[in-house]
């Protein structure tokens, strides 16, 4: 269960003793809770001096042990129940010199205790013993002694008291571990008096010492009742401390490292937002060009191509989507967010998060929270109100994380109300994990942490890009000082385990392949689509567009002849190729009706090329200029300020306008074409453009989509997802002060009743709508509850196009500032000539919450609202009000997704099944209430939740874990759960209708699971062209790092599978530096090769290989380079089965006992210790461990149906396998 257990929890009084919930935190303080056997203990000792080394003897076994936390020496051993154990230095004959002072409590040092946890402590002092002998407890048969270096100083239970009796010493460090390990204590006292002056040294005495190191914690739960934390909380109980550090930070620039055992991989990232990074990937629509589709149908299929391409990379993470809010066009990264408006930014990137996770990929939503400048980035101290954070800028983050399922959030570079936000508790631990039940991890935007151990404690849980050695150095030295304990790293750890559980790294990961999966014709295809939709038509005076085929074209201007695709910055992607509307209009008509001259730079003073331009607008029947900004203009860099664009101005730039002015002069029919991602106004010529399309950064096909719409072969149908103001005067106040600008956008136009040149949501089209008759279901409705709007739209043109249909509320009930209105609904519809169509709405609480400080709750006003719908925030048709009378506070349950883990199961899988549940309620629903979740297969209820683990606040959610029952998948198909909350009815709910989603489990044929059998195995090469292009890379996972030898013939690299496999595909992909004549190998010890291929004519690309042979070494001999660089590749690939049966070097005598197994395994007749490890049939690793004679072994059921698996020993040079049946 999870606790929130501080040092006084539970205590009433003092001298009173405890409640429940603080006797059960001081117990699992004890670490007391009964477990599975066998247990991974930690012994630990503190030498006298830290460089003197040290060694434990268990049950006759000897351990070397490693320096650990605060300089003590350890060592972690599989236990079985009860145990004897000392300490000593490696020296003499025996190789022991033992403790050397035996008290009533040892003989020649031994200690004895009963291990009844896992990762229980048994830490004790060099040349000191237990003075709590004989105590006793109902829980455990003896004791669980706490660290006392250098004194004899522990906690044991005492029976008599029924209480914790603390034996008072000076100059200790006590530790203690809580039961899921989430939680420890660790602080220094002189003394231990009786604190609570109630005579006694007991459990009082305990609390009081403990409260005042500050020690409180919230445990994530590794509660029997939840699977997948007890899963999770057997991996991190093998993890040292090192292992732990290594999980949440990074190994390389976009991975972090992989743990061997027990096996874990590492995550391999890459940005950006809109396409995969440094490789040839489509690139598509910026953020805010994608927001101006306001189609969430697109914005989904972006995503969905996205997650296919991060994952085609062998990518496990995308560092985006960014949903920031554009709160001024001028700051450098307004291409990634999404507007000015956090319901459009929300529910336009819901979908972009749902389209990318349903690919193995991990969909990073960021930048939390306030990005809003680049100058001075990692200073800036942003002020905001709580409100602020918890509405209008966190509405978008809120909506995201709940309704999409996000699995992890970035925080911000900037400073909030003070604090960095990777350091700020507030924003990470306090708003987005317990206000709004975020409960997967936050990576850090690299560079952003310079306090390790201050961004730890308030929620950050992976950090980028601090050299990990200082890292580790820096949480080592603030755990010895009782800065940080083992609870803020495994709390962190937890997080990222849980999701790579729930995406599937832990499993049955499928392969991605970039040659298939990604820049597809498809991906082309829809990347057009995005762009047509992103452009929105501004002006179209006498209705010069569309244009026709006859006309004669002078294309002019800076953005002409050049695809921009991006601001600088992170979020750059260099696709495969890229259109350019000079290139766009050419592919439409011929190239002797079109006259090009770019007439000026992008921002310059030289206006020595618009003659030119003039005497081509003079020679054409229509001039289109293309400008706006570029990466030289806005993106992610420091800019000389004080704003981050390089003009610092909202305006085009002076010359670009100048030529737009001198055009029209020479000829009238001027169409005006702006890409850019922060909008830009043109006062000087704005009245010069008889049309007007703003494309923003419309992606790598974007000149054709341009010149759809010019054509008409496409109808254009963006919005403006931002405000565009007539000139730098009506821009707020450009500082960091959020509090003054009334959130910025159209909320600040009308409250200072300014008209700008362009409304938010305004977007023209070929043909004309008509937007009537806005009518409820109610007039009056109680708090929290539901009412829906209809709207009727028509297309009273002579053009098939599509409207956006916008729905505004102005909230005049709020005893607070509210907006003259806010966008509340949108949908985008899609008519014939003629055609209508009722577009309906439904409105919750989640859209009339305002946050109320004075509570500190979310609420909804009693009092009268206002709807209203139109075209666009300043075009409102038509309205209808209704009022909210108060209501008694109920929760409303929604599943939003559906978790499975293993995520992509196989045949025999038996599955943990998670749901998200939010609550868009107006009453909190407080831990340990119960609350059903049922999953159910083909109508039967295979599985269920009964209790709340955590707090539901209002406008908060959840992670509930089936507790009950289980599914075991049967056959391959794909199968279909539902997952119903609350399906009884034993709650009353604001909404009863809305329990139930569907989820597809994606069950996976054999074949398909068969994992890249050369991931991460050693790879060897005769050579390589620098430092970062060594032959590992040829085999990390990753299609954006490669293998490269220097510039010669004939070079090699080899592939060390670790094992013989029967080897059925190996695939080759190419970097365009290729072996035009290369031979491929294989060999089973590493001296004798068999060629299977030699190929003459190789024409690099993804060579696929189907051979039908044993084999561990791959080896591939390029012959002859197809260039002048080197011999290079991205990746190899292998796939096959694990040869059975085929030891190396057979272990004679041993036997693997019980064989049927269910539980456990050991071995009889083992020499010695050796390392051991579990495979699948299909070569995946299921554990990894050392093992001595007759020690038992638990399988790790969770991962492993009934079936056969093969067992690998190894000791020294000698190897052995086995077959294991599993019933």
């Amino acid at each position: 269960m999870h606790r929130n257990c501080s040092a006084n929890a539970g205590f009433s009084s003092i001298g009173q003793g405890l409640n429940r919930l603080g006797f059960l935190c001081l117990l699992s303080a004890m670490g007391l809770w009964l477990r599975a056997q066998p247990h991974a203990v930690t012994f630990r000792v503190q030498m006298p001096d830290p460089a003197m080394e040290a060694v434990v003897e268990v049950e006759g076994q000897v351990h070397a042990m490693e320096t650990g936390p605060w300089g003590a020496r350890e060592a972690t051993v599989l236990v079985d129940g009860s145990v004897d154990y000392r300490f000593g230095t490696p020296a003499g004959p025996l190789g022991m010199a033992w403790e050397s002072a035996p008290s009533s409590c040892t003989e020649g040092g031994i200690r004895h205790a009963d291990v009844t946890a896992d990762a229980a402590l048994a830490v004790v002092c060099f040349n000191d013993c237990d003075p709590c002998e004989g105590c006793a407890d109902p829980f455990s048969p003896n004791y669980a002694p706490l660290a006392a270096p250098n004194s004899p100083a522990h906690f044991c239970l005492d029976a008599g008291q029924g209480g914790c009796t603390y034996v008072a010493a000076s100059n200790f460090m006590a530790e203690a571990q809580w039961d899921d390990g989430s939680c420890e204590f660790a602080g220094q006292a002189s003394d231990c008096p009786d604190h609570d002056g109630d005579g006694l040294v007991d459990v009082g005495d305990m609390l009081i010492l403990l409260s005042a190191f500050g020690q409180a914690c919230t445990t994530a739960s590794a509660s029997d009742e939840n699977p997948l934390e007890i899963l999770i909380q057997q991996q991190i109980d093998q993890l040292s401390w090192s292992e732990k550090i290594a999980q949440i930070h990074r190994n390389t620039f976009w991975t972090t490292p992989d743990n061997s055992t027990p096996p874990i991989p590492g995550f391999t990232m890459s940005d950006g937002p809109h396409g995969v990074r440094f490789v040839p990937s489509t690139s598509f629509p910026v953020g805010i060009g994608l927001a101006a589709s306001w189609n969430r149908q697109l914005a989904h299929d972006v995503g969905y191509a996205m997650g296919t391409e991060f994952h085609a990379y062998g990518k496990h993470q995308q560092l985006g989507p960014a949903v920031d809010l554009c709160r001024d066009p001028r700051n450098g990264r307004s291409p990634e967010t999404g507007g000015e408006d956090p319901f459009l930014t929300a529910h336009m990137n819901v979908e972009v998060v749902r389209g990318i996770q349903s690919q193995p990929v991990i969909a990073t939503v960021k930048h939390f929270n306030a990005v809003n400048q680049q100058v001075d980035r990692h200073n800036v101290n942003h002020i905001m109100t709580q409100r602020q954070l918890m509405e209008h800028y966190g509405y978008n983050f809120r909506r995201v994380i709940q309704d999409a399922g996000a699995l992890s959030v970035m925080n911000a570079y900037n400073k909030v109300n003070g604090d960095k936000a990777a350091e700020n508790a507030d924003l990470l631990n306090g708003i987005l994990k317990d206000r709004w039940g975020f409960p997967f991890y936050v990576v850090s935007d690299w560079g952003s942490v310079w306090d390790a151990s201050k961004a730890l404690k308030a929620g950050c849980d992976l950090e980028m890009d601090v050299d990990v050695s200082a890292f580790e150095e820096q949480l080592t030295a603030d755990y010895v000082n009782g800065i940080i304990n083992d609870a803020d790293l495994d709390r962190a750890v937890r997080r990222v385990l849980r999701v790579k559980y729930l995406t599937g790294m832990m499993d049955n990961l499928p392969q991605g392949n970039p040659i298939t999966g990604a820049n597809t014709p498809e991906h082309q295809a829809l990347c057009l689509d995005a762009g047509r939709e992103a452009i929105v038509l501004l002006k179209n005076e006498a209705d010069i567009l569309p244009l026709n085929m006859e006309q004669t074209i002078a294309m002019v201007g800076p953005s002409a002849a050049v695809a921009q695709l991006d601001g600088f910055g992170s979020s750059w992607v260099d696709p495969p190729y890229a259109i350019t509307p000079l290139q766009g209009v050419l592919n439409k008509i011929s190239s002797s009706q079109v006259e090009f001259a770019p007439g000026c730079a992008i921002n310059s003073t030289d206006t020595t090329g618009f003659a030119a331009a003039r005497a081509a607008a003079m020679a054409s029947d229509i001039v289109v200029f293309v400008g706006g900004l570029d990466q030289t203009q806005e993106g992610e860099n420091y800019y000389p300020g004080p704003v981050d664009r390089t003009s610092g101005s909202v305006e085009l730039p002076g010359v670009q306008q100048l030529l737009i002015q001198e055009l029209a002069e020479v000829n009238p029919n001027v169409v005006v074409v702006l890409k850019s991602g922060g909008i830009c106004s043109a006062p000087e010529a704005i009245d010069d453009m008889q049309g007007f399309l703003y494309a923003f950064y419309p992606g790598m096909e974007g000149g054709n989509a341009i010149a759809d719409v010019l054509f008409g072969d496409v109808n254009p149908s963006g919005k403006l997802p931002v405000t565009m103001p007539v000139d730098d005067a009506q821009m707020p106040e450009w500082n960091s002060d959020f509090s003054d600008d009334y959130n910025t956008g159209y909320r600040y136009y009308d409250e200072l009743d300014i008209t700008p040149q362009f409304p938010f949501g305004f977007g023209l089209s070929y043909t004309d709508f008509a937007i009537s008759a806005l009518q409820l279901d109610a007039t009056t409705v109680s708090q929290g509850m539901p009412i829906t709007a209809t709207v009727e739209v028509t297309n009273t043109g002579d053009v098939a196009g599509a409207e956006v249909v916008q729905l505004y509320l102005d909230n005049q009930a709020a005893p607070v500032w509210m907006p003259e209105k806010e966008l509340k609904g949108f949908e985008k519809v899609f008519l014939a000539p003629g055609e209508s169509a009722t577009v309906s709405f439904s409105l919750g609480a989640n859209e009339l919450f305002y946050f109320d400080e004075a509570l500190d709750r979310y609420e909804v006003a009693v009092g009268d609202y206002t709807l209203y719908a139109g075209a666009s925030s300043d075009a409102l048709a038509t309205s209808a009000s209704f009022s909210v009378t108060a209501g008694q506070p109920t929760p409303d349950f929604e599943v939003t997704r559906v978790y499975s883990v293993p995520r992509y199961p196989v045949e025999g899988d038996s599955l943990i099944l998670c749901a998200l549940v939010k609550n868009p309620g107006t009453q909190t629903v407080l831990m340990d209430e119960a609350l059903e979740v049922s999953f159910s297969v083909a109508g039967q209820e295979v599985a269920a939740t009964q209790t709340l683990l955590d707090t539901l606040n209002i406008a908060g959610s959840t992670l509930l874990c089936a507790s009950t029952g289980q599914w075991t998948v049967t056959g391959e198909d794909d199968m279909e759960v539902l997952a119903t909350v609350d399906p009884a009815g034993d709650w009353a709910e604001l909404v009863e209708d809305n329990n139930t989603i569907t989820h597809t489990v994606d069950v996976q044929a054999g074949s398909e699971v068969v994992p890249n059998l050369c991931y991460l195995k050693p790879a060897t090469a005769t050579s390589q062209e620098a430092g970062d292009l060594g032959a590992d890379q040829a085999v990390d996972g990753d299609f954006s790092t490669r293998w490269s030898s220097d510039f010669s013939d004939p070079q090699t690299i080899t592939v060390d599978l670790l094992n013989v496999y029967t080897l059925n595909e190996i695939a080759l992909a190419w970097e365009t530096a290729y072996s035009s004549e290369y031979k491929l190998k294989v060999s089973l010890d590493g001296s004798i090769y068999t060629t299977l291929v030699h190929e003459t004519d190789g024409d690099g690309g993804y060579d696929l290989f189907y051979p039908d042979v044993d084999a561990r070494y791959i080896q591939v001999e390029g012959l002859q380079r197809a260039t002048a660089w080197g011999h290079s590749l991205w990746e190899i690939q292998a796939f096959g089965q694990l040869v059975v049966g085929v030891p190396e070097a057979p272990m004679a005598e041993v036997q693997l006992m019980p064989n049927p197994a269910h539980e456990s395994i050991r071995f009889e007749g083992l020499p010695g210790e050796a390392d051991m490890e579990l495979f699948s049939m299909t070569g995946q690793r299921l554990w990894a461990g050392s093992v001595r004679n007759g020690d038992p072994v638990a399988l790790p059921r969770l991962r492993m149906p009934a079936g056969t698996y093969v067992v690998r020993l190894e000791s020294g040079d000698i190897q052995s396998s086995f077959n294991l049946v599993v019933d």
